[in-house]
């Protein structure tokens, strides 16, 4: 018997065209797109049988037609067979959703309506169509109806469900869900495939071996106690560069740890991180035929915690462009590495204890265009701090020179340049580093120039202060005792890599 359907006018046949060109490992990172937001689908399916809202409310009705739109097609028809007093159909306009339908059903009963969404009741047709705007996947699944219209005490448990979905695909990215069809239809017996099975070496996605390095991740956090972590970037081998894959893969896997344990408070990067959190840092590198992630919990003291997580996944499964950095970004920080080797020991470095932050974290940071940047510092016992920054022009800028940290902020964390927030991200964008020496003493001065800032908030002009020195003849004036004149002292060498990117259409 079918039950409910939501017909898009669109569905006759000169629409849909033959099997798409989709990879099979495209197939799957849709289907696990799908699955991923069939909690969505829920919700907007859950509201046909929902109370009627108040139609006076226009903020209310403003809302729930967008809601609505962002969710099904446009020209959509609505047909049901199920309830006797019901019949033909009609467009689907918000305004006549909004005031008609949901109110129908609740007077005639209805009381539930949920789809199932547990991978092991969930198949995907192996063919993916085309249509004018994208694509159209048919999902099989199960739902439950349950209600007592005119009587009839129905309950209907787990039955056949087909779901169509229409979605864009931009290589391996899958977006714009929106439901076509809804109907009582069982799965065929052959055609279809589910997200347990197949070759793993194939049909392994990236939210696939973010959820697996998640359960890693999870067991190593204390239990019974909420706890804070901060998921840094996944940058690209020992380069640090966060790349459109890196950047998709934190988000992912920060989204699978908030899934798999609300207990624990996943925190995005962000200048609110004031206080001490555990971390997650990690990293991807090309291995042969595949790229592995590794990730690994650190505590507040940033001592490594439970075992590092790692997975796999081929690398046709993901576009070059998006994993692949670009070779000058490559090249650059290769050469700020080598600038930075240490060819002889710093003097003394364990006598001092020094740590160098940002308001994001201190691996693989990444900023986008306009963002601002606080830098936080922390030393066990008083010392002199020299702050350089290099840009994607391998320009070095001098922001700190020789500031002191007194008696009365060791083991705290103090921020430098407390009045002001450093400008991170402008063009030209690539790889950046941040570095800080920390030194018993004053450190030798450098070679620099003054190049206009602008005007400030109180109408003062402002400089920048460009070091005319290279990055080798800044190391050996930051790290060399010998010129200070200090033989006992101690130094100490912090770097902290970025990547800078311009906004994507407009937005971080």
């Amino acid at each position: 018997m079918r039950t409910l359907i939501l017909l898009c006018c669109l569905l006759y046949a000169g629409l849909l065209q033959a099997q798409s060109t989709l990879t099979e490992a495209q197939k799957r990172l849709a289907a696990t797109e799908v699955y991923r937001s069939l909690s969505s689908f829920q919700t907007i399916l859950s509201s046909l049988v929902g109370p009627p809202r108040s139609a006076q409310d226009p903020v209310t009705r403003r809302q729930f037609e967008e809601y609505l739109n962002s969710y099904l097609l446009p020209d959509t028809r609505f047909y049901n067979d199920l309830l006797p007093a019901v019949s033909g159909s009609r467009l689907l306009d918000p305004k006549d959703y909004y005031e008609g339908i949901p109110l129908r059903y609740y007077r005639q009963g209805i009381k539930q309506f949920k789809i199932h969404s547990d991978k092991e009741e969930i198949r995907f047709s192996s063919n993916i169509r085309t249509t004018a705007n994208g694509y159209l996947m048919e999902v099989y699944t199960k739902k439950t109806i349950e209600g007592n219209p005119e009587g009839m005490g129905l309950f209907m448990k787990t039955i056949p469900c087909r779901l169509s979905v229409y979605f864009t695909m931009q290589g391996n990215l899958a977006g714009n869900f929106k439901i076509g069809i809804m109907d009582t239809e069982p799965a065929p017996a052959t055609g279809t495939f589910s997200l347990l099975e197949g070759n793993p070496l194939e049909y392994v996605t990236l939210a696939d071996i973010m959820k697996e390095m998640s359960k890693t991740l999870s067991s190593a956090i204390p239990a019974g106690i909420t706890q804070q972590v901060q998921v840094q970037n996944l940058g690209y081998g020992d380069k640090g560069i966060v790349t459109p894959l890196a950047e998709l893969a934190t988000i992912t896997l920060r989204d699978e740890l908030r899934r798999l344990n609300p207990a624990i408070q996943v925190e995005s990067p962000s200048r609110s991180w004031a206080q001490e959190l555990m971390a997650v840092k990690g990293s991807y590198q090309e291995e042969g035929n595949f790229l592995t992630f590794t990730a690994r919990l650190f505590d507040r003291n940033g001592e490594a915690v439970g075992k590092p997580a790692t997975a796999r996944i081929l690398r046709k499964n993901i576009s070059a462009e998006s994993w692949q950095p670009e070779p000058e970004a490559v090249a650059s920080v290769t050469a700020v590495n080598n600038a930075l080797k240490n060819d002889e020991p710093l003097p003394n470095p364990k006598r001092l204890g020094f740590t160098l932050r940002t308001d994001r974290g201190d691996s693989n940071l990444l900023y986008a265009e306009d963002d601002t940047m606080r830098v936080y510092v922390r030393a066990n016992r008083p010392c002199y701090i020299r702050l350089i920054y290099r840009d994607a022009e391998n320009h070095l800028l001098l922001l700190q020179d020789s500031e002191r940290l007194s008696e009365f902020t060791t083991n705290q964390w103090q921020q430098i340049a407390r009045d002001k927030d450093y400008i991170a991200a402008g063009p030209p964008f690539g790889p950046e580093f941040l570095i800080a020496y920390a030194a018993d003493v004053p450190f030798q001065k450098l070679k620099t120039r003054k190049v206009s800032a602008g005007i400030n908030r109180d109408g003062k002009e402002e400089y920048y202060l460009y070091i005319e020195d290279n990055l080798e003849t800044v190391k050996k004036r930051s790290t060399d005792m010998r010129l200070i004149k200090t033989a006992d002292a101690s130094v100490v060498e912090r770097t902290i890599n970025m990547t800078t990117r311009a906004k994507l259409n407009g937005k971080k």
